[in-house]
């Protein structure tokens, strides 16, 4: 359904005083390079990693927000960025977005009704006002908000924090798409509501066949989310593959690192700390050689000269020099 080539994202920084009187080039911010990915139908792949490694930016490159500086996405068989220079509407009907802070991206002048047909005035279909009720209504009334009668007159300040991320996820799907965003969509929501917006995204993915990229920073949220993982450092993908497999093998430190850190509900299990020291080293002025080996526990003198390829195992991928090797890269968690 999407599938994402070399996808990359450079932000050309201005040079300070200092660089102008040296004479020295501009600084390049790599945000995203170089991602590859693939999603189908019915299927949800997760994007994982800390905050600053680029996740929230490949969301914004993936809708349009934001215009690759090299790389290409395809819609099915479709060119994205030739399809959204011929038709930017037509591109919008296959690929929305549901937003990390579900009040922040709302208009709040605006009542939820006019919130969620929104996307239909965009759109120019040519359809009246009360067929445009009727599928904003029933798009919230498939995010779980029933009956739909009683918001429709609210504005977003009147709903809790759960109630307008339905709505935003209400507004996503009013266009009938193909593919869904959704960018940490339960990270400013109270723990007892999250589980409720996983499972309505699991059955849009299910009912609707949506292909779905759920980035979080949460690996939990993820495992009950996600059927593929990939994980993200300093703008690149350092593992992907099956779920299951990236959880019970993985391969590279960094990810055994992000399970250690990961809480679980079993007040009896005792995890390792993580074996990583440090944190996400300047995007302006990246590590040679692998961008993980400054923090690296494993790393040795081939991990700072040699950039590290993509080693495979069936369908589980890792840009470690270590990796499917005989010896474990770390010791997982206990």
């Amino acid at each position: 359904m999407i599938r994402v080539e070399g996808l990359s994202k450079h932000y050309a920084m201005p040079p300070g005083l200092v660089d102008s009187i040296r004479g020295r080039a501009p600084s390049c911010l790599r945000a995203v390079d170089g991602v590859s990915l693939d999603v189908a139908a019915g299927k949800v792949t997760g994007i994982v990693g800390e905050s600053g490694c680029g996740k929230s930016t490949l969301a914004r490159l993936l809708v349009g927000l934001e215009p690759p500086t090299a790389g290409e996405i395809h819609l099915g068989e479709d060119n994205a960025r030739a399809l959204k220079e011929k038709d930017r509407r037509a591109f919008h009907r296959r690929v929305q977005m549901v937003f990390q802070d579900p009040y922040g991206s709302m208009n709040p002048q605006q009542r939820i009704l006019d919130v969620v047909r929104r996307p239909m005035f965009y759109q120019r279909s040519g359809i009246g006002a009360e067929e445009m009720r009727r599928r904003a209504i029933l798009a919230l009334e498939d995010a779980g908000l029933t009956p739909a009668s009683d918001y429709l007159d609210k504005f977003p300040h009147q709903l809790s924090g759960g109630q307008r991320q339905r709505v935003c996820i209400a507004r996503a799907i009013v266009l009938e798409p193909q593919i869904l965003i959704a960018d940490e969509p339960i990270s400013m929501l109270d723990v007892s509501i999250k589980w409720g917006i996983i499972q309505l995204l699991k059955r849009l993915v299910r009912e609707r066949n949506l292909a779905m990229i759920y980035i979080t920073h949460d690996l939990s949220s993820a495992g009950s989310v996600c059927d593929d993982l990939a994980v993200m450092y300093l703008g690149r993908v350092v593992e992907q593959g099956p779920m299951e497999a990236i959880i019970s093998a993985p391969q590279h430190p960094y990810t055994r690192a992000l399970l250690a850190a990961t809480p679980s509900i079993d007040p009896s299990l005792r995890h390792k700390a993580p074996a990583i020291s440090g944190s996400i080293p300047n995007a302006l002025a990246l590590p040679s050689g692998c961008r993980f080996h400054p923090r690296c526990p494993m790393a040795a003198p081939v991990c700072a000269s040699e950039e590290p390829g993509e080693l495979a195992q069936g369908e589980h991928r890792a840009a470690c020099h270590f990796a499917f090797n005989d010896a474990p890269v770390a010791e997982p968690a206990s």
